[in-house]
């Protein structure tokens, strides 16, 4: 989901081939290799620009947005945290919307864009988005009154994630009522809160815009 910036690691290894195709070696960087320079490079400085590749956090995060990503350890997440963490052969970068103590501690966690939630570990968690840099917005998702908005945004996420998912009908009142009745209304619920979550996250981002009306261009 991550692609490399001109800082990332996998520029060098590019211009080695470069420099290698003379003497007739072109060595072949794979996914999983430059995935792990990735890692390491995060690990080793702390923090790490990236660029975005996918859709599943829009409209929070668009195709193309950059994000400032700072090094943490599962522990240190928190709900809505906008998380990075391994995934088979990739980096993902979704929004942790819960907990989980199933089979193992760990996290539900949610791409804004998706309408699926899914887990992932402690362990497999190592980084989490500082900062987005979109054409003219500036998000700051860990500060203030933005970190107060991510919460939020992840509280109606996941509330949407349990009514799709039926997890709000086991009580008296509802099992009264006809199922077919109850999973329609779950379903069509479980849609608004997740429209309204969209909603509040596009009014976020235009409150973040950048830079602010009359301030002037940069250099002016």
């Amino acid at each position: 989901m991550l692609k490399k910036t001109a800082s990332d690691p996998a520029d060098v290894g590019s211009r080695s081939s470069t420099d290698a195709s003379a003497t007739g070696h072109r060595p072949r960087l794979t996914p999983d290799l430059l995935r792990q320079m990735r890692v390491e490079l995060l690990e080793r400085t702390g923090e790490q620009w990236g660029i975005v590749e996918t859709g599943s956090m829009v409209p929070m995060i668009d195709p193309g947005d950059r994000v400032l990503v700072e090094a943490i350890c599962g522990i240190q997440a928190r709900i809505g945290d906008i998380a990075v963490f391994q995934r088979q052969n990739e980096l993902v970068l979704h929004r942790i919307i819960g907990r989980t103590r199933q089979p193992a501690d760990g996290f539900v966690e949610k791409g804004d864009g998706n309408l699926v939630a899914g887990s992932v570990s402690l362990d497999a968690v190592i980084g989490r988005v500082r900062e987005v840099a979109k054409p003219r917005s500036r998000l700051r998702p860990t500060r203030g009154w933005q970190r107060v908005v991510q919460v939020a945004i992840a509280w109606l996420e996941w509330l949407a994630t349990r009514l799709q998912g039926g997890q709000l009908t086991n009580t008296r009142s509802a099992q009264s009522i006809p199922r077919g009745l109850v999973s329609l209304c779950c379903k069509k619920g479980s849609r608004w809160i997740h429209r309204l979550a969209r909603t509040l996250t596009r009014t976020y981002i235009s409150l973040c815009v950048w830079p602010r009306p009359g301030a002037g261009s940069e250099g002016a």
